[in-house]
């Protein structure tokens, strides 16, 4: 046996120690965390955390009951649940809720889609609308009604004189046109950091591009995003752009919900969004998820316990 050969297994030999020690060293790592009597464990994976003590705090508030000597033997909770008497007492003002503000958008996109109205980017326009509790309800030469899903109040806006009182409509009427006791005066739905591509919200654009998908399993996909989410480029450029298929050859924003022709968008690259839509800068998503997904591309074991080891000092 020459001496190439036997530096060459002396070298396999010492690889093989290395990877067995760093295969050790990970499944110490599991078995550490995993383990339920480590008081470690706790800190790391607490089911009662300082906010989870705040929520509870506010979440129940004292019973205001009346008293009645013929009702004193009855026992009753002292506390009242203020999220169930929310509920009861505010239909419709699920304040958190993402897919019931897409939906109002929607529909007040839909209910308009024929007319020209004069939106904006900041004050009046189909989204800011559905985030202070707003809902279609007609719409006729350049005059639109909107309806509150939680009191039922009507807001009225012409639309159709120019852009430059939406700013005084939005002050004066937006707010104000709901009734003295409706929530949605008060409040409004977070556009900033619930709506608008943020990388905390991230995991809500890689769940739709999934549920997307149109390619055959048996297609070969050349780049990384195409193979993370097994999907043909010109499939994948429509999803970055946040468009959804409703027809053969028509697509839907799930942004602002404007329709238009693949071709136009794939071909032409025309941008059909509106302003004040999320998915207005066509690249932004694109480039948010190759910078914030890892992707796994180096199959073979060194590169998975890599991945691993990254991880757990992360940790």
């Amino acid at each position: 046996m020459g001496k190439c050969t036997v530096k060459c297994i002396l070298w396999h030999f010492d690889m093989d120690g290395k990877l067995q020690n760093r295969l050790d060293n990970v499944g110490a790592e599991l078995e550490w965390i995993l383990d339920p009597s480590k008081i470690s464990r706790k800190v790391r994976f607490s089911a009662v955390s300082p906010s989870d003590k705040i929520l509870k705090k506010w979440k129940y508030r004292p019973r205001e009951t009346r008293s009645n000597r013929f009702l004193d033997r009855v026992k009753l909770c002292p506390y009242e649940n203020v999220v169930l008497t929310v509920r009861k007492n505010c239909p419709g003002f699920n304040l958190h809720s993402y897919d019931d503000l897409i939906d109002r958008c929607k529909r007040i996109q839909d209910g308009t889609r024929e007319q020209w109205l004069d939106w904006d980017n900041v004050c009046i326009n189909p989204i800011s609308l559905s985030s202070k509790g707003w809902d279609f309800s007609s719409s006729q030469n350049g005059n639109l009604v909107c309806k509150c899903v939680t009191c039922s109040n009507t807001l009225c806006l012409q639309l159709n004189s120019g852009s430059q009182l939406n700013k005084r409509y939005w002050e004066k009427y937006v707010s104000s046109e709901h009734s003295i006791d409706c929530p949605w005066r008060k409040n409004q739905f977070d556009l900033v950091n619930e709506y608008y591509l943020q990388s905390w919200n991230l995991v809500r654009e890689l769940e739709r591009i999934s549920r997307s998908r149109v390619s055959k399993e048996s297609a070969l996909f050349s780049g990384k995003l195409q193979s993370l989410f097994q999907i043909d480029d010109e499939s994948l450029k429509l999803c970055l752009q946040g468009y959804e298929l409703v027809e053969e050859d028509v697509v839907q924003c799930t942004g602002c919900h404007k329709r238009a022709f693949t071709k136009s968008i794939l071909r032409d690259q025309i941008n059909f969004h509106a302003e004040w839509c999320k998915y207005y800068n066509c690249e932004k998503l694109g480039e948010m998820i190759e910078k914030s997904v890892v992707l796994p591309m180096d199959k073979d074991i060194n590169g998975r316990l890599k991945l691993l080891e990254n991880y757990f000092e992360t940790m």
